[in-house]
């Protein structure tokens, strides 16, 4: 599925495409333990690290493959997280979302408010037909994200993971684009 990633501002988030000088940003919130905590990847060791993970972005981006936006706090111009695509099914007309947020934004509502602008951009611009996310089966912050954008839980998916040595059961989320025009009075997808 060839893609542009565009830029979309909400009311106090820019999502943009990554940067390298994005990295000293990334590299704030990504080093936290309890942010890595939930996600699929350690916490980084360095600025390098942050590097590695945007050139990764950024080679998405040429490719003209789904990738994932910095999320820059319009207040600040700082980059306090990231959403976007983890994966992509052109032929089923699914995609897979994954997000991040600095620890010092948990609890503002500013994730939901990002998810709702990539599931816009998932069924408006690129037509899918299914949007789906999970999180660990202990991490009740992002289940309540998933759930407030209208995403429905489908189940646990047992030790889908592995992450520090060992598996982890996640929790799959969905929502589907019937479900997400009704929630949003956005006209069809083709």
């Amino acid at each position: 599925m060839a893609t542009q990633t565009p830029v979309i501002q909400t009311a106090r988030l820019v999502l943009r495409p990554l940067t390298l000088a994005d990295a000293p940003d990334v590299y704030a919130y990504a080093r936290d333990p309890e942010v890595a905590a939930f996600t699929s990847w350690q916490p980084h060791a360095s600025v390098a690290d942050a590097e590695t993970y945007i050139q990764f972005e950024l080679a998405r981006y040429a490719a003209g493959k789904v990738a994932s936006w910095a999320l820059e706090d319009r207040a600040s111009g700082r980059v306090i997280g990231g959403a976007g695509y983890v994966q992509e099914s052109a032929a089923n007309r699914r995609a897979e979302i994954g997000y991040v947020l600095a620890r010092a934004a948990w609890g503002q509502g500013l994730m939901p408010e990002a998810v709702e602008a990539v599931l816009a951009h998932a069924f408006v611009t690129l037509g899918l037909h299914r949007v789906e996310a999970y999180c660990k089966v202990e991490n009740l912050a992002s289940a309540r994200v998933m759930a407030k954008c209208g995403m429905q839980p489908e189940g646990v998916l047992r030790a889908y993971v592995w992450k520090d040595g060992r598996p982890r059961d996640v929790l799959m989320h969905s929502i589907l684009a019937p479900a997400w025009r009704a929630r949003t009075a956005e006209e069809p997808v083709p």
